[in-house]
């Protein structure tokens, strides 16, 4: 006889397994830790990277243009002067442009010159060698070193016209040999200084302005 069908439901097949992962590789070896002090290649490499990706990502300021800075110049220059100004010339030199301007209603005054960066964003009125500037500066610092060490004083007040004078005769160090008889008054009383300037070498005090060419003579220094 037939077999009567069976109310219970067959169970789903279990899924088949899943294959075997391939193996991991092996580890590799365990790098030699560096000397100590010594900067890890990979750190130096990568902020190498970082900084050539970040000098490549940033785009150069573009120039100006000449008739742009002209007319940004001649109004500025213009404004202050309280009159007409003229760009005689502009050119490039090196990262900048040197103008030379002139202010129309002033003939006895020579033309200036300014230095203006390439993107026209900055003006610089007092553009100098450097090399050229350093090299002054040294020689007067060494004359005025000089004289304060051969014993020579410059004794005056920094509000006389003549006094300036003199010091400017000297150099940008002047300084180191001289004595304002404002502020050291018992100084000035000592030698009895009563014209400005007066120079002091070795006791004897010579009033009036001296040529460089006279103290050189006087103290030897150069």
């Amino acid at each position: 006889s037939s077999k009567a069908p069976s109310n219970h439901c067959p169970s789903a097949a279990a899924p088949a397994a899943a294959p075997h992962a391939a193996a991991a590789p092996a580890a590799a070896p365990a790098a030699a830790a560096p000397a100590p002090g010594a900067p890890a290649l990979g750190a130096l490499l990568a902020k190498q990277a970082a900084a050539q990706a970040a000098d490549t990502e940033a785009p150069a300021a573009a120039d100006a243009s000449t008739a742009e800075i002209t007319k940004h110049l001649e109004e500025l220059f213009g404004m202050a002067a309280n009159a007409p100004v003229d760009v005689l010339e502009i050119r490039a030199d090196g990262p900048v442009y040197r103008v030379t301007f002139n202010v129309r209603s002033s003939s006895k005054t020579p033309p200036t010159t300014v230095f203006v960066s390439r993107d026209g964003k900055m003006v610089f009125q007092d553009g100098f060698d450097l090399q050229e500037r350093l090299t002054q500066m040294r020689m007067e610092k060494g004359f005025a070193d000089c004289m304060r060490q051969a014993g020579l004083h410059v004794y005056g007040l920094l509000s006389d016209e003549a006094t300036r004078k003199q010091l400017a005769e000297i150099g940008g160090f002047a300084g180191a040999i001289f004595i304002d008889c404002s502020v050291g008054k018992e100084n000035c009383a000592r030698l009895g200084i009563k014209t400005y300037p007066t120079l002091e070498f070795r006791g004897k005090p010579e009033a009036g302005i001296k040529a460089r060419n006279y103290l050189e003579s006087l103290t030897g220094c150069k």
